[in-house]
């Protein structure tokens, strides 16, 4: 999913690069992260991204087999998966 309907003059909009690469780049960097602390991260560099899309890119990320999701109460549990 190539990000075209935000603002031009964005760094992100200006690479178009997939939301899910720069969620795996985050949970990367970080290693194992709260979904809230996900999407503040991701809304410092996609202001207006919805919890849907970032939901929806974990899917693809954790169906290629790159992360695992672990629900913890009303929150999830991001890891990155090495191997």
């Amino acid at each position: 999913m190539v990000r075209r309907d935000r603002d031009p003059h964005h760094d992100y909009n200006y690479f178009k690069k997939p939301l899910h690469t720069l969620i795996y780049s985050i949970i990367k960097n970080k290693g194992n992260i709260l979904f809230s602390e996900l999407m503040r991260s991701v809304r410092e560099v996609v202001e207006d991204v919805s919890e849907s899309e970032v939901r929806k890119a974990l899917l693809k990320l954790e169906i290629w087999g790159f992360i695992s999701v672990e629900t913890e109460g009303d929150d999830s549990r991001i890891i990155l998966r090495r191997g």
